[in-house]
Protein backbone atom coordinates (compact mmCIF):
# COMPACT_ATOMS: atom_id res chain seq x y z
CA UNK A 1 0.00 0.00 0.00
CA UNK A 2 1.58 3.16 -0.46
CA UNK A 3 1.77 5.95 1.55
CA UNK A 4 2.23 8.93 -0.57
CA UNK A 5 0.35 12.09 0.49
CA UNK A 6 0.69 11.60 3.92
CA UNK A 7 1.70 14.57 6.15
CA UNK A 8 5.41 14.03 7.04
CA UNK A 9 6.37 12.67 3.49
CA UNK A 10 8.21 15.00 1.19
CA UNK A 11 6.77 15.48 -2.26
CA UNK A 12 9.26 15.61 -5.11
CA UNK A 13 9.01 18.10 -7.74
CA UNK A 14 6.73 17.02 -10.71
CA UNK A 15 8.76 16.21 -14.03
CA UNK A 16 7.17 17.37 -17.67
CA UNK A 17 5.90 13.95 -17.93
CA UNK A 18 4.60 13.75 -15.05
CA UNK A 19 2.14 16.92 -15.49
CA UNK A 20 1.53 15.66 -19.27
CA UNK A 21 0.49 12.55 -17.51
CA UNK A 22 -1.81 13.96 -14.81
CA UNK A 23 -3.53 16.45 -17.68
CA UNK A 24 -4.27 13.07 -20.02
CA UNK A 25 -5.63 11.42 -17.13
CA UNK A 26 -7.76 14.53 -15.89
CA UNK A 27 -9.04 14.24 -19.03
CA UNK A 28 -10.00 10.74 -18.94
CA UNK A 29 -11.30 10.35 -15.25
CA UNK A 30 -13.70 13.49 -16.20
CA UNK A 31 -14.64 11.17 -19.46
CA UNK A 32 -15.17 8.53 -16.72
CA UNK A 33 -17.65 9.81 -14.61
CA UNK A 34 -19.37 11.48 -17.66
CA UNK A 35 -19.72 7.25 -18.60
CA UNK A 36 -21.07 6.27 -15.23
CA UNK A 37 -23.79 9.44 -14.88
CA UNK A 38 -25.10 7.74 -18.67
CA UNK A 39 -25.16 4.87 -17.25
CA UNK A 40 -27.24 5.48 -14.13
CA UNK A 41 -29.46 7.66 -16.54
CA UNK A 42 -30.36 5.84 -19.63
CA UNK A 43 -29.34 2.17 -18.33
CA UNK A 44 -27.31 -0.86 -19.44
CA UNK A 45 -28.87 -1.67 -22.47
CA UNK A 46 -28.94 1.92 -24.22
CA UNK A 47 -27.20 3.01 -27.34
CA UNK A 48 -26.17 6.28 -26.06
CA UNK A 49 -23.98 4.66 -23.36
CA UNK A 50 -22.54 2.37 -25.34
CA UNK A 51 -21.24 5.17 -27.65
CA UNK A 52 -19.80 6.27 -24.12
CA UNK A 53 -18.37 3.17 -23.19
CA UNK A 54 -16.59 2.74 -26.46
CA UNK A 55 -15.40 6.45 -26.49
CA UNK A 56 -14.17 5.86 -23.06
CA UNK A 57 -12.15 2.81 -24.25
CA UNK A 58 -10.61 4.39 -26.68
CA UNK A 59 -8.80 7.17 -24.39
CA UNK A 60 -8.41 4.49 -21.92
CA UNK A 61 -5.91 2.89 -23.95
CA UNK A 62 -4.39 5.81 -25.55
CA UNK A 63 -3.55 6.77 -22.37
CA UNK A 64 -2.02 3.49 -21.62
CA UNK A 65 -0.39 3.78 -24.60
CA UNK A 66 1.48 6.57 -24.23
CA UNK A 67 2.24 6.73 -20.36
CA UNK A 68 2.01 2.97 -19.31
CA UNK A 69 -0.10 2.19 -16.03
CA UNK A 70 -2.59 4.09 -14.98
CA UNK A 71 -2.95 4.44 -10.84
CA UNK A 72 -5.66 6.53 -9.19
CA UNK A 73 -5.18 7.27 -6.04
CA UNK A 74 -8.49 7.64 -3.95
CA UNK A 75 -9.75 10.11 -1.03
CA UNK A 76 -13.00 10.95 0.33
CA UNK A 77 -13.71 13.64 -2.47
CA UNK A 78 -10.88 13.48 -4.70
CA UNK A 79 -8.94 11.29 -7.33
CA UNK A 80 -5.60 11.76 -7.65
CA UNK A 81 -2.22 10.68 -10.27
CA UNK A 82 0.56 11.03 -8.44
CA UNK A 83 0.31 14.15 -6.42
CA UNK A 84 -1.80 15.65 -8.73
CA UNK A 85 -5.92 16.02 -8.53
CA UNK A 86 -7.17 15.13 -11.72
CA UNK A 87 -10.85 14.90 -10.19
CA UNK A 88 -12.47 16.82 -7.02
CA UNK A 89 -16.23 16.57 -6.18
CA UNK A 90 -18.20 19.54 -6.07
CA UNK A 91 -21.44 17.67 -5.09
CA UNK A 92 -22.48 14.17 -3.84
CA UNK A 93 -23.03 12.96 -6.96
CA UNK A 94 -20.41 13.94 -8.39
CA UNK A 95 -17.98 12.53 -5.68
CA UNK A 96 -16.02 9.72 -8.25
CA UNK A 97 -14.00 8.55 -5.36
CA UNK A 98 -15.93 8.00 -2.47
CA UNK A 99 -17.14 4.80 -3.07
CA UNK A 100 -13.81 3.71 -3.32
CA UNK A 101 -12.57 5.51 -0.05
CA UNK A 102 -15.77 4.44 1.66
CA UNK A 103 -14.41 0.87 1.26
CA UNK A 104 -11.34 1.15 2.06
CA UNK A 105 -9.75 1.09 -1.83
CA UNK A 106 -6.66 3.21 -1.87
CA UNK A 107 -5.71 3.10 -5.23
CA UNK A 108 -6.26 1.21 -8.51
CA UNK A 109 -4.42 0.14 -11.53
CA UNK A 110 -5.41 0.22 -14.73
CA UNK A 111 -2.76 -2.01 -16.56
CA UNK A 112 -1.76 -1.74 -20.10
CA UNK A 113 -3.69 -4.69 -22.38
CA UNK A 114 -6.67 -4.16 -20.72
CA UNK A 115 -9.90 -5.08 -22.73
CA UNK A 116 -13.18 -4.04 -23.32
CA UNK A 117 -14.53 -6.17 -21.50
CA UNK A 118 -12.52 -6.05 -18.04
CA UNK A 119 -13.53 -2.10 -18.29
CA UNK A 120 -17.10 -2.81 -19.12
CA UNK A 121 -17.02 -5.39 -15.95
CA UNK A 122 -15.19 -2.49 -13.86
CA UNK A 123 -17.98 -0.34 -14.33
CA UNK A 124 -20.51 -2.25 -13.76
CA UNK A 125 -18.91 -3.14 -10.80
CA UNK A 126 -18.69 0.43 -9.74
CA UNK A 127 -22.25 0.89 -10.31
CA UNK A 128 -23.31 -2.12 -8.44
CA UNK A 129 -21.42 -0.91 -5.04
CA UNK A 130 -23.33 2.76 -5.65
CA UNK A 131 -26.93 1.48 -5.85
CA UNK A 132 -29.01 2.94 -3.72
CA UNK A 133 -31.88 0.85 -4.31
CA UNK A 134 -29.81 -2.35 -3.52
CA UNK A 135 -30.29 -4.08 -0.20
CA UNK A 136 -27.28 -6.11 -0.18
CA UNK A 137 -24.04 -5.61 2.03
CA UNK A 138 -21.98 -5.87 -1.00
CA UNK A 139 -18.51 -3.68 -1.16
CA UNK A 140 -16.66 -2.55 -4.06
CA UNK A 141 -13.51 -4.30 -2.51
CA UNK A 142 -14.84 -7.64 -2.56
CA UNK A 143 -16.59 -7.63 -5.54
CA UNK A 144 -13.25 -6.16 -7.45
CA UNK A 145 -11.34 -8.99 -5.95
CA UNK A 146 -14.19 -11.45 -6.78
CA UNK A 147 -13.78 -10.14 -10.41
CA UNK A 148 -10.36 -11.21 -10.64
CA UNK A 149 -9.87 -8.61 -13.20
CA UNK A 150 -6.49 -9.40 -14.85
CA UNK A 151 -5.47 -5.64 -15.75
CA UNK A 152 -7.07 -4.02 -12.78
CA UNK A 153 -4.79 -3.88 -9.59
CA UNK A 154 -6.54 -1.97 -5.99
CA UNK A 155 -4.39 -1.28 -2.82
CA UNK A 156 -6.24 -1.70 -0.09
CA UNK A 157 -6.68 -2.64 3.52
CA UNK A 158 -10.18 -3.08 4.54
CA UNK A 159 -13.23 -2.53 3.00
CA UNK A 160 -15.30 -1.57 6.25
CA UNK A 161 -12.71 0.84 7.95
CA UNK A 162 -14.54 4.09 7.57
CA UNK A 163 -17.47 5.47 10.26
CA UNK A 164 -20.49 7.60 10.27
CA UNK A 165 -18.72 10.82 11.12
CA UNK A 166 -17.18 11.54 8.17
CA UNK A 167 -20.34 13.03 7.00
CA UNK A 168 -21.10 15.41 6.70
CA UNK A 169 -21.22 17.61 7.74
CA UNK A 170 -21.89 20.64 9.20
CA UNK A 171 -24.34 22.39 10.29
CA UNK A 172 -25.41 26.27 10.06
CA UNK A 173 -24.50 29.35 12.11
CA UNK A 174 -27.23 31.01 13.89
CA UNK A 175 -28.10 34.43 11.81
CA UNK A 176 -28.63 37.62 14.19
CA UNK A 177 -31.87 37.61 15.93
CA UNK A 178 -34.34 39.33 13.47
CA UNK A 179 -37.12 41.67 14.74
CA UNK A 180 -35.02 43.62 17.67
CA UNK A 181 -36.15 46.10 19.29
CA UNK A 182 -33.97 48.76 21.36
CA UNK A 183 -33.96 48.73 24.91
CA UNK A 184 -36.53 50.44 26.88
CA UNK A 185 -36.11 53.76 28.10
CA UNK A 186 -34.03 54.48 31.62
CA UNK A 187 -33.18 57.33 33.80
CA UNK A 188 -30.11 58.98 32.32
CA UNK A 189 -29.79 61.16 35.89
CA UNK A 190 -28.70 64.26 33.67
CA UNK A 191 -29.74 67.33 35.59
CA UNK A 192 -33.13 68.67 34.62
CA UNK A 193 -32.76 71.80 32.71
CA UNK A 194 -34.59 75.17 33.45
CA UNK A 195 -37.61 75.75 32.39
CA UNK A 196 -38.36 78.28 29.66
CA UNK A 197 -39.70 81.40 30.91
CA UNK A 198 -43.34 81.17 30.03
CA UNK A 199 -45.17 85.09 29.62
CA UNK A 200 -48.25 83.77 30.50
CA UNK A 201 -50.88 85.43 33.29
CA UNK A 202 -54.49 84.73 34.68
CA UNK A 203 -56.68 87.00 35.21
CA UNK A 204 -57.89 86.65 38.86
CA UNK A 205 -61.73 86.09 39.32
CA UNK A 206 -63.75 88.87 40.26
CA UNK A 207 -63.97 89.41 44.08
CA UNK A 208 -62.88 92.02 46.56
CA UNK A 209 -60.96 89.19 48.55
CA UNK A 210 -59.35 87.46 45.29
CA UNK A 211 -56.23 89.81 44.19
CA UNK A 212 -54.66 89.08 40.99
CA UNK A 213 -51.93 86.18 40.88
CA UNK A 214 -49.05 85.68 38.09
CA UNK A 215 -48.62 81.96 37.03
CA UNK A 216 -45.45 82.47 36.56
CA UNK A 217 -42.29 84.22 39.32
CA UNK A 218 -40.92 87.42 37.63
CA UNK A 219 -44.04 87.99 34.89
CA UNK A 220 -45.48 91.57 35.64
CA UNK A 221 -47.70 92.29 37.69
CA UNK A 222 -50.93 93.24 36.06
CA UNK A 223 -52.72 96.41 36.59
CA UNK A 224 -54.29 97.12 39.91
CA UNK A 225 -57.65 98.60 38.63
CA UNK A 226 -60.49 97.09 39.64
CA UNK A 227 -62.34 97.35 36.23
CA UNK A 228 -60.15 94.93 34.59
CA UNK A 229 -60.91 91.89 36.73
CA UNK A 230 -64.50 91.50 34.99
CA UNK A 231 -63.01 92.20 31.76
CA UNK A 232 -63.26 88.79 30.25
CA UNK A 233 -63.93 85.27 31.82
CA UNK A 234 -61.30 83.48 34.00
CA UNK A 235 -62.18 80.36 32.27
CA UNK A 236 -61.60 80.92 28.68
CA UNK A 237 -57.81 81.23 28.43
CA UNK A 238 -57.40 78.13 30.26
CA UNK A 239 -59.93 75.94 27.99
CA UNK A 240 -58.00 77.67 24.49
CA UNK A 241 -54.73 75.96 25.92
CA UNK A 242 -57.06 72.70 26.61
CA UNK A 243 -57.89 73.12 22.90
CA UNK A 244 -54.56 74.08 21.70
CA UNK A 245 -53.29 70.46 23.14
CA UNK A 246 -56.06 68.42 21.94
CA UNK A 247 -55.59 69.40 18.59
CA UNK A 248 -52.31 68.43 18.52
CA UNK A 249 -52.14 65.63 20.43
CA UNK A 250 -52.70 62.96 17.37
CA UNK A 251 -49.44 62.13 16.26
CA UNK A 252 -48.85 61.72 19.61
CA UNK A 253 -51.29 59.64 20.68
CA UNK A 254 -50.29 57.26 17.36
CA UNK A 255 -46.72 57.26 18.70
CA UNK A 256 -47.76 56.49 22.29
CA UNK A 257 -50.15 53.55 20.72
CA UNK A 258 -47.01 52.34 18.25
CA UNK A 259 -44.94 52.35 21.59
CA UNK A 260 -47.55 50.19 23.48
CA UNK A 261 -47.86 47.74 21.06
CA UNK A 262 -43.96 47.09 20.90
CA UNK A 263 -43.80 47.08 24.33
CA UNK A 264 -47.09 43.84 24.38
CA UNK A 265 -45.76 42.31 21.59
CA UNK A 266 -42.47 41.61 23.22
CA UNK A 267 -41.86 38.31 25.18
CA UNK A 268 -41.68 38.66 29.08
CA UNK A 269 -37.78 37.30 29.12
CA UNK A 270 -37.45 39.56 26.06
CA UNK A 271 -38.67 42.55 28.13
CA UNK A 272 -36.96 41.78 31.22
CA UNK A 273 -33.55 41.25 29.38
CA UNK A 274 -33.94 45.09 27.93
CA UNK A 275 -34.85 46.24 31.54
CA UNK A 276 -31.75 44.48 32.66
CA UNK A 277 -29.28 45.39 30.25
CA UNK A 278 -30.73 49.16 30.92
CA UNK A 279 -29.62 48.58 34.23
CA UNK A 280 -26.28 47.28 33.43
CA UNK A 281 -25.76 50.27 31.14
CA UNK A 282 -26.60 53.23 34.22
CA UNK A 283 -23.92 50.67 36.36
CA UNK A 284 -25.10 48.19 38.96
CA UNK A 285 -23.27 48.11 42.33
CA UNK A 286 -21.96 44.79 43.95
CA UNK A 287 -25.19 44.17 46.56
CA UNK A 288 -27.31 45.28 43.31
CA UNK A 289 -25.54 42.83 41.07
CA UNK A 290 -26.05 40.36 43.72
CA UNK A 291 -29.52 40.95 44.51
CA UNK A 292 -30.27 40.29 40.28
CA UNK A 293 -27.95 37.45 40.18
CA UNK A 294 -30.93 34.82 41.50
CA UNK A 295 -33.29 37.07 39.36
CA UNK A 296 -31.16 36.35 36.26
CA UNK A 297 -30.43 32.55 36.43
CA UNK A 298 -34.82 32.36 36.83
CA UNK A 299 -34.86 33.59 33.42
CA UNK A 300 -31.98 31.90 31.83
CA UNK A 301 -34.05 28.61 32.47
CA UNK A 302 -36.82 30.38 31.88
CA UNK A 303 -35.45 30.86 28.28
CA UNK A 304 -33.54 28.04 27.88
CA UNK A 305 -36.89 25.64 28.62
CA UNK A 306 -38.57 27.61 25.81
CA UNK A 307 -36.27 27.27 22.97
CA UNK A 308 -35.31 31.12 22.65
CA UNK A 309 -31.38 30.66 22.67
CA UNK A 310 -30.44 34.36 21.68
CA UNK A 311 -32.32 35.41 24.89
CA UNK A 312 -30.89 32.86 26.50
CA UNK A 313 -27.12 33.40 25.42
CA UNK A 314 -27.80 37.32 26.95
CA UNK A 315 -29.17 35.67 30.07
CA UNK A 316 -25.71 33.64 30.13
CA UNK A 317 -23.58 36.39 28.96
CA UNK A 318 -25.10 38.48 32.31
CA UNK A 319 -24.19 36.04 34.44
CA UNK A 320 -20.35 35.81 33.23
CA UNK A 321 -19.95 39.35 33.67
CA UNK A 322 -21.21 39.44 37.33
CA UNK A 323 -17.83 39.86 39.44
CA UNK A 324 -19.51 38.31 42.26
CA UNK A 325 -20.09 35.43 40.14
CA UNK A 326 -15.93 34.73 40.14
CA UNK A 327 -16.19 31.78 37.50
CA UNK A 328 -18.19 29.48 39.62
CA UNK A 329 -21.08 27.45 38.14
CA UNK A 330 -24.48 29.31 38.36
CA UNK A 331 -26.84 27.71 40.56
CA UNK A 332 -29.11 26.96 38.08
CA UNK A 333 -27.17 24.56 36.75
CA UNK A 334 -28.00 21.91 39.26
CA UNK A 335 -31.77 22.05 38.03
CA UNK A 336 -30.71 21.25 34.78
CA UNK A 337 -28.27 18.34 35.54
CA UNK A 338 -30.33 17.01 37.82
CA UNK A 339 -32.09 13.43 36.63
CA UNK A 340 -35.00 14.03 34.58
CA UNK A 341 -34.78 17.86 34.68
CA UNK A 342 -37.89 18.85 33.31
CA UNK A 343 -35.87 22.08 31.85
CA UNK A 344 -33.56 19.66 30.16
CA UNK A 345 -36.12 17.42 28.49
CA UNK A 346 -37.69 20.77 26.74
CA UNK A 347 -34.38 22.09 25.35
CA UNK A 348 -33.54 18.94 23.87
CA UNK A 349 -37.50 18.11 21.95
CA UNK A 350 -37.20 21.99 21.11
CA UNK A 351 -33.58 21.76 19.42
CA UNK A 352 -34.68 18.53 18.02
CA UNK A 353 -37.59 20.51 15.79
CA UNK A 354 -35.60 23.93 15.47
CA UNK A 355 -33.74 24.45 11.98
CA UNK A 356 -30.24 24.84 11.64
CA UNK A 357 -30.26 28.54 12.35
CA UNK A 358 -31.82 27.31 15.66
CA UNK A 359 -29.06 24.92 16.54
CA UNK A 360 -26.74 27.65 15.70
CA UNK A 361 -27.89 29.64 18.03
CA UNK A 362 -27.91 27.04 20.25
CA UNK A 363 -24.11 26.37 20.06
CA UNK A 364 -23.69 30.23 20.39
CA UNK A 365 -25.35 29.60 24.03
CA UNK A 366 -22.49 27.16 24.71
CA UNK A 367 -19.72 29.24 23.67
CA UNK A 368 -21.31 31.77 25.86
CA UNK A 369 -21.70 29.34 28.94
CA UNK A 370 -18.50 28.12 28.72
CA UNK A 371 -17.08 25.23 30.64
CA UNK A 372 -18.92 25.25 33.76
CA UNK A 373 -22.14 24.06 31.84
CA UNK A 374 -20.49 21.17 30.12
CA UNK A 375 -22.28 18.32 32.44
CA UNK A 376 -25.39 19.85 30.69
CA UNK A 377 -24.08 20.20 27.15
CA UNK A 378 -23.21 16.57 27.95
CA UNK A 379 -26.48 15.54 28.66
CA UNK A 380 -28.03 17.51 25.81
CA UNK A 381 -26.03 15.33 23.68
CA UNK A 382 -26.81 12.04 25.07
CA UNK A 383 -30.43 12.21 24.86
CA UNK A 384 -30.84 14.44 21.18
CA UNK A 385 -32.17 11.82 18.71
CA UNK A 386 -31.35 14.20 15.76
CA UNK A 387 -27.36 13.56 14.02
CA UNK A 388 -27.80 17.34 13.01
CA UNK A 389 -27.87 18.24 16.49
CA UNK A 390 -25.25 16.07 17.52
CA UNK A 391 -22.95 16.61 15.18
CA UNK A 392 -22.27 20.16 15.61
CA UNK A 393 -23.07 20.31 18.87
CA UNK A 394 -19.85 17.78 19.87
CA UNK A 395 -17.52 19.86 18.02
CA UNK A 396 -18.54 23.10 19.91
CA UNK A 397 -18.53 20.41 22.91
CA UNK A 398 -14.88 19.69 21.97
CA UNK A 399 -14.05 23.42 21.71
CA UNK A 400 -15.01 24.34 25.70
CA UNK A 401 -14.17 21.13 27.00
CA UNK A 402 -9.92 21.46 25.81
CA UNK A 403 -8.14 20.84 28.59
CA UNK A 404 -11.01 19.63 30.65
CA UNK A 405 -10.72 15.66 29.43
CA UNK A 406 -10.93 14.41 32.68
CA UNK A 407 -14.53 15.44 33.33
CA UNK A 408 -14.95 12.95 30.15
CA UNK A 409 -13.72 10.10 31.49
CA UNK A 410 -16.21 9.06 33.93
CA UNK A 411 -18.46 9.07 30.64
CA UNK A 412 -16.66 5.96 29.05
CA UNK A 413 -17.50 3.51 31.72
CA UNK A 414 -21.28 4.41 31.65
CA UNK A 415 -23.65 1.29 30.51
CA UNK A 416 -25.39 3.03 27.70
CA UNK A 417 -23.00 2.37 24.37
CA UNK A 418 -24.60 5.87 22.77
CA UNK A 419 -23.44 7.79 25.89
CA UNK A 420 -19.62 6.17 25.15
CA UNK A 421 -19.28 6.45 21.49
CA UNK A 422 -20.57 9.95 21.86
CA UNK A 423 -17.62 11.10 24.05
CA UNK A 424 -15.61 9.40 22.15
CA UNK A 425 -16.50 11.60 19.49
CA UNK A 426 -15.83 14.41 21.38
CA UNK A 427 -12.24 13.13 22.28
CA UNK A 428 -11.39 12.88 18.97
CA UNK A 429 -12.43 16.27 17.86
CA UNK A 430 -9.99 17.43 20.53
CA UNK A 431 -6.82 15.22 19.36
CA UNK A 432 -4.08 14.72 21.36
CA UNK A 433 -2.88 11.92 23.62
CA UNK A 434 -4.54 12.59 27.10
CA UNK A 435 -7.05 9.76 26.15
CA UNK A 436 -4.92 7.18 24.85
CA UNK A 437 -4.87 4.80 28.69
CA UNK A 438 -8.55 5.33 28.70
CA UNK A 439 -9.19 3.28 24.99
CA UNK A 440 -7.78 -0.23 25.98
CA UNK A 441 -10.41 -1.64 27.42
CA UNK A 442 -13.10 -0.10 24.83
CA UNK A 443 -11.41 -1.97 21.99
CA UNK A 444 -13.06 -4.95 23.69
CA UNK A 445 -16.35 -3.39 24.28
CA UNK A 446 -19.70 -5.15 23.47
CA UNK A 447 -20.64 -2.90 21.01
CA UNK A 448 -19.17 -2.62 17.67
CA UNK A 449 -19.62 1.01 17.32
CA UNK A 450 -18.05 1.44 20.64
CA UNK A 451 -14.43 -0.42 19.11
CA UNK A 452 -14.43 1.73 16.10
CA UNK A 453 -14.70 4.72 17.59
CA UNK A 454 -12.16 4.18 19.86
CA UNK A 455 -10.09 3.12 16.78
CA UNK A 456 -10.84 6.57 15.09
CA UNK A 457 -9.48 7.94 18.78
CA UNK A 458 -6.89 6.42 17.98
CA UNK A 459 -5.80 7.59 14.75
CA UNK A 460 -5.75 11.04 16.09
CA UNK A 461 -3.31 10.46 18.71
CA UNK A 462 0.37 10.53 17.16
CA UNK A 463 2.16 9.08 20.33
CA UNK A 464 4.13 5.52 21.12
CA UNK A 465 1.65 4.91 23.42
CA UNK A 466 -1.38 4.62 20.84
CA UNK A 467 1.05 2.87 18.47
CA UNK A 468 0.95 0.02 21.50
CA UNK A 469 -2.95 0.23 21.94
CA UNK A 470 -2.70 -0.41 18.24
CA UNK A 471 -0.78 -3.02 18.46
CA UNK A 472 -2.32 -5.30 20.75
CA UNK A 473 -5.82 -4.11 18.53
CA UNK A 474 -4.05 -6.32 16.30
CA UNK A 475 -4.96 -9.71 18.38
CA UNK A 476 -8.60 -8.39 19.03
CA UNK A 477 -11.30 -10.80 18.41
CA UNK A 478 -13.17 -8.35 16.13
CA UNK A 479 -11.69 -8.33 12.47
CA UNK A 480 -13.33 -4.62 12.08
CA UNK A 481 -10.91 -3.72 15.05
CA UNK A 482 -8.29 -6.07 13.63
CA UNK A 483 -8.37 -3.87 9.72
CA UNK A 484 -9.24 -0.43 11.79
CA UNK A 485 -6.25 -1.11 13.95
CA UNK A 486 -4.16 -2.60 10.50
CA UNK A 487 -4.73 0.79 8.34
CA UNK A 488 -3.35 3.27 10.91
CA UNK A 489 -0.14 1.02 11.64
CA UNK A 490 0.24 0.40 7.35
CA UNK A 491 1.63 4.22 6.85
CA UNK A 492 4.93 2.43 6.05
CA UNK A 493 7.08 -0.21 5.73
CA UNK A 494 7.23 -1.20 9.48
CA UNK A 495 9.20 -4.66 10.57
CA UNK A 496 7.16 -5.05 13.90
CA UNK A 497 3.58 -4.83 12.70
CA UNK A 498 5.19 -7.08 9.38
CA UNK A 499 6.46 -10.03 11.57
CA UNK A 500 3.33 -9.86 13.70
CA UNK A 501 1.34 -10.47 10.79
CA UNK A 502 4.09 -12.76 9.31
CA UNK A 503 3.69 -14.99 12.65
CA UNK A 504 -0.29 -15.27 12.35
CA UNK A 505 0.21 -16.16 8.80
CA UNK A 506 2.26 -19.25 10.11
CA UNK A 507 -0.28 -20.11 12.74
CA UNK A 508 -2.32 -23.20 11.77
CA UNK A 509 -5.25 -21.38 12.85
CA UNK A 510 -4.78 -18.54 10.19
CA UNK A 511 -6.23 -21.43 7.38
CA UNK A 512 -9.63 -21.32 9.64
CA UNK A 513 -9.88 -17.54 9.46
CA UNK A 514 -12.77 -16.05 7.52
CA UNK A 515 -11.64 -14.84 3.85
CA UNK A 516 -11.84 -11.13 5.15
CA UNK A 517 -9.53 -11.67 7.72
CA UNK A 518 -7.21 -13.84 5.75
CA UNK A 519 -7.02 -10.61 3.30
CA UNK A 520 -6.82 -7.78 5.30
CA UNK A 521 -3.75 -9.55 7.29
CA UNK A 522 -2.11 -10.55 3.83
CA UNK A 523 -2.56 -7.26 2.22
CA UNK A 524 -1.00 -5.18 5.55
CA UNK A 525 1.58 -7.48 5.37
CA UNK A 526 2.20 -6.72 1.60
CA UNK A 527 2.26 -2.65 2.65
CA UNK A 528 4.35 -3.36 5.91
CA UNK A 529 6.89 -6.05 4.91
CA UNK A 530 10.01 -5.81 2.96
CA UNK A 531 12.63 -8.11 1.21
CA UNK A 532 13.53 -9.06 4.89
CA UNK A 533 9.91 -11.50 4.61
CA UNK A 534 10.86 -12.77 1.88
CA UNK A 535 11.94 -16.39 2.39
CA UNK A 536 9.39 -16.98 5.26
CA UNK A 537 6.51 -16.25 2.04
CA UNK A 538 7.70 -17.97 -0.26
CA UNK A 539 8.26 -21.30 1.70
CA UNK A 540 4.52 -20.40 2.79
CA UNK A 541 3.84 -20.15 -1.42
CA UNK A 542 5.79 -22.91 -2.51
CA UNK A 543 6.00 -25.36 0.00
CA UNK A 544 8.37 -28.72 0.06
CA UNK A 545 5.33 -30.65 0.60
CA UNK A 546 2.31 -30.63 -1.86
CA UNK A 547 -0.27 -28.13 -0.36
CA UNK A 548 -3.51 -29.39 0.98
CA UNK A 549 -6.73 -28.20 -0.23
CA UNK A 550 -6.98 -25.43 2.60
CA UNK A 551 -3.84 -24.05 1.67
CA UNK A 552 -4.45 -24.16 -1.61
CA UNK A 553 -7.06 -21.46 -1.57
CA UNK A 554 -4.39 -19.38 0.32
CA UNK A 555 -1.89 -19.18 -2.33
CA UNK A 556 -3.05 -17.08 -4.30
CA UNK A 557 -3.42 -14.52 -1.79
CA UNK A 558 0.27 -15.00 -0.55
CA UNK A 559 1.56 -14.24 -4.11
CA UNK A 560 -0.21 -10.81 -4.13
CA UNK A 561 1.45 -10.11 -1.24
CA UNK A 562 4.78 -10.78 -2.68
CA UNK A 563 3.72 -8.78 -5.91
CA UNK A 564 2.62 -5.72 -3.36
CA UNK A 565 6.35 -6.03 -1.83
CA UNK A 566 7.25 -3.84 -4.88
CA UNK A 567 10.97 -4.89 -5.43
CA UNK A 568 12.94 -7.20 -7.74
CA UNK A 569 13.84 -9.13 -5.56
CA UNK A 570 9.60 -10.41 -4.81
CA UNK A 571 9.12 -10.27 -8.93
CA UNK A 572 12.40 -12.61 -8.88
CA UNK A 573 10.49 -14.53 -6.35
CA UNK A 574 7.33 -15.05 -7.99
CA UNK A 575 9.22 -15.82 -11.37
CA UNK A 576 10.60 -18.63 -9.89
CA UNK A 577 7.35 -19.89 -8.44
CA UNK A 578 6.30 -20.17 -11.59
CA UNK A 579 8.52 -23.18 -12.28
CA UNK A 580 7.10 -24.68 -9.13
CA UNK A 581 6.34 -28.76 -9.26
CA UNK A 582 2.54 -27.71 -7.89
CA UNK A 583 0.56 -26.47 -10.16
CA UNK A 584 -1.92 -24.00 -7.62
CA UNK A 585 1.58 -22.27 -7.04
CA UNK A 586 2.30 -21.65 -10.59
CA UNK A 587 -1.16 -20.09 -11.57
CA UNK A 588 -0.72 -18.05 -8.12
CA UNK A 589 2.24 -17.07 -9.19
CA UNK A 590 1.71 -16.24 -12.97
CA UNK A 591 -1.78 -14.66 -12.09
CA UNK A 592 0.24 -12.30 -9.88
CA UNK A 593 2.73 -11.12 -12.42
CA UNK A 594 0.02 -10.66 -14.75
CA UNK A 595 -2.04 -8.04 -12.29
CA UNK A 596 1.49 -6.32 -11.79
CA UNK A 597 2.16 -6.33 -15.65
CA UNK A 598 5.13 -8.20 -15.35
CA UNK A 599 5.74 -12.12 -16.67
Amino acid sequence: MCASGRVGVPTPEPDANEAAQARKASLWVQQWSRTLKAWRLYGPQNPTLEKFKSELAASLHALLDSHGTLKLRFTADAVLVRDHVVHEARTREDNLGQVFFRDGIHSVSLLPGIGRDELDSFLALIIRATNRASTSDEDLCTLLWDAELEHVDMNYVSAEMWLDLDEEGAAGQGDERAGARPPMAWPEGAAPSAPEPVALALVAPSGPSLPMAAAVPGAPSPPSRSEDWLACDPSQLLDDHVEELIAGSGPELERFRRERESEAALERSSAALSLLDDAHAAGLSAAEGAELRGFVERLLLETIARGDWPAASRAAAALRSDPVADGHAPECLAALTSPGSVVTAAAVQKLDHQGPAEVGAFLELVAALGPVALDWYLAILFESQQQRVRRPLARAIAEVARGQEARLESRLQDPRWYVVRNTLHILRFIGGDVAVPWLHDLLRHTDRRVRMEAIAVLGEAASPAAREVLLDALDAEDPRVQSGALYLLSAGRDPEVAARLLARVRAPEFLQASLDEQRTVLSGLGATGDDRLLPALVELLDPPRKPSRETESLLAGLARCIARLDTPASLAALQAAQGSRWPATREAATLALHAKGAR
